[in-house]
């Protein structure tokens, strides 16, 4: 799927469960400064997230979905899964998933790609996802992520720091 399709197939799946987001167009961000550099302009409070994507030691895919600032942890994510992980590269990642580097969208994934999530993204009231679309930013209410996630076919894993 190409990048319009992947946020089309996001906008569709928001708005089907009738979810209360904001969306914003802005320049590109594939980058850590110039989602510093949007933020402020844009004056966002929300808490922005990042989707790591990770090859399983038994050859399949996973993506964890934690707090941008969070640390990777193999240790805790094998402790959750049952196996070792490994951050895949980006050639990998676009193969797999239709997404680039930076703009990976946890809510577009094909269902034998199980999900992650980090359970600390839900101590904040609002949290950023890029839905597919680096051009685009969507805020939604924490409180709601657990159940889009669990809408989603994908199988769900949760991740306490």
């Amino acid at each position: 799927m190409n990048i319009s399709t992947l946020y089309s197939h996001n906008v569709k799946l928001f708005e089907a469960l009738n979810l209360d987001y904001r969306s914003y167009k802005h320049e590109p961000i594939l980058d850590y400064d110039t989602d510093l550099k949007v933020s402020q302009e844009l004056g966002w409070t929300a808490a922005p997230s990042k989707s790591l994507f990770l090859k399983r030691k038994s050859g399949g895919y996973c993506v964890f979905v934690t707090h941008k600032e969070n640390r990777f942890d193999q240790k805790k994510i094998r402790e959750v899964i049952g196996e070792r992980v490994s951050i895949c590269n980006n050639e990998e990642m676009e193969t797999m998933t239709g997404c680039i580097p930076g703009a990976l969208c946890p809510f577009v994934l094909e269902p034998s790609i199980p999900i992650i999530l980090d359970v600390s993204l839900l101590d904040h009231k609002e949290v950023m996802f890029t839905p597919a679309d680096p051009s685009y930013t969507f805020i939604v209410e924490s409180e709601v992520l657990v159940s889009v996630f669990e809408s989603l076919n994908n199988e769900m894993y949760f991740y306490a720091s």
